[in-house]
């Protein structure tokens, strides 16, 4: 990677003040244990920093966060799993536990997939993707994970994506916003002529690519999902011509930041197709020349978006927005640690 980084860029992100960036650095750049003794150490040191966490701050009863109202963006009971996941805690912490089974017990339905906080409970395709890629990633052993992946490869559509949301435009917004109602979105699922769901596609794609074992079904599947994302060149592009992303809300996802629940950007997404073996496809290069042009001189990448479903911590967007990011710099890392650069 050296290519592409400076001597800064490492330093930076394994500075002690940060214990939570450190961690994960070490865990998931540098390919530390995390049962070596250098590594439990290193956990100590952020459960001694819990008391400043938010998401653990909000628990009640035992569970993270708002467990009524559990789907809502930054103090949910999903969110706040999320987010402890994201920094670096995992379900050795009772409170992980007990909120994983909470979800799946609160959320997943008989089929698999995830469902929100909506009458009448339908499963949603973003959602079941990010939870189930965060209980993956949380150590969880938990039979529900089985159940979303089957979930997930079940729901793959005709262009490699997912869609499956009955949220289909901005009546249904509004029913679910005031009255907590699901709409009628389950309609175009089968339709070849509505696209699939960028935010959706991710989600299911990054459970997909964190999932463990390995199979045809899953190997396939991967496959697709990558094309889904090729073929539109990582949507650098949102407004293409013949394939208009299937989603009420219309960013630019060349803002980098840092995608937890149903978000996306181009790094985010060039992560994915890393992961599952696709990095050197030329249809990759335009998104991978953006963001090494997007880098500071000493290595280093600023945040750019903090749109609703990204991680930007416990303070307020303005206060990050344009800043130098560890969060950002530590996804760009993971994109040039899984990728085969001597080919690129």
């Amino acid at each position: 990677m050296k290519k592409y980084l400076s001597d800064y860029t490492l330093h930076w992100l394994l500075e002690e003040e940060n214990p939570h960036i450190r961690y994960i650095t070490l865990r998931d750049i540098l390919g530390r244990d995390i049962r070596s003794t250098e590594m439990l150490r290193e956990y100590e040191r952020l459960r001694a920093a819990r008391e400043r966490m938010r998401f653990f701050t909000s628990e009640k009863n035992g569970i993270m966060g708002d467990s009524t109202n559990f789907d809502i963006y930054y103090r949910g009971a999903m969110w706040c799993f999320a987010e402890a996941v994201e920094y670096g805690y995992d379900v050795r912490e009772e409170v992980m536990r007990r909120t994983a089974a909470y979800i799946i017990n609160k959320s997943q339905m008989q089929s698999g997939g995830f469902t929100l906080n909506w009458k009448p409970e339908v499963e949603v395709a973003c959602r079941t993707g990010d939870m189930t890629k965060y209980l993956i990633l949380a150590g969880s052993r938990d039979a529900g994970i089985e159940r979303g992946i089957e979930w997930i490869l079940k729901h793959q559509r005709h262009d490699g994506g997912w869609l499956h949301c009955p949220l289909a435009g901005t009546c249904d917004l509004l029913k679910f916003l005031f009255f907590r109602r699901s709409g009628s979105g389950l309609a175009r699922e089968g339709d070849s002529g509505t696209p699939s769901c960028l935010y959706a596609s991710i989600a299911c794609s990054m459970a997909l690519v964190h999932y463990d074992k390995e199979f045809p079904e899953k190997r396939s599947s991967l496959e697709r999902a990558a094309e889904f994302f090729l073929d539109q060149r990582m949507f650098l592009n949102t407004k293409h011509p013949r394939k208009q992303i299937s989603t009420i809300r219309k960013t630019d996802v060349t803002q980098l930041g840092y995608p937890m629940l149903s978000q996306y950007d181009i790094l985010y997404g060039l992560i994915f197709i890393a992961r599952a073996g696709y990095f050197n496809d030329s249809r990759a290069g335009g998104a991978f020349n953006l963001i090494i042009s997007k880098q500071h001189v000493d290595g280093v990448w600023t945040m750019e978006s903090a749109r609703t479903g990204m991680l930007f911590g416990d303070v307020k967007k303005k206060s990050v927005l344009g800043k130098r990011s560890k969060w950002v710099t530590l996804n760009a890392m993971r994109m040039l640690k899984h990728a085969d650069l001597e080919k690129f």
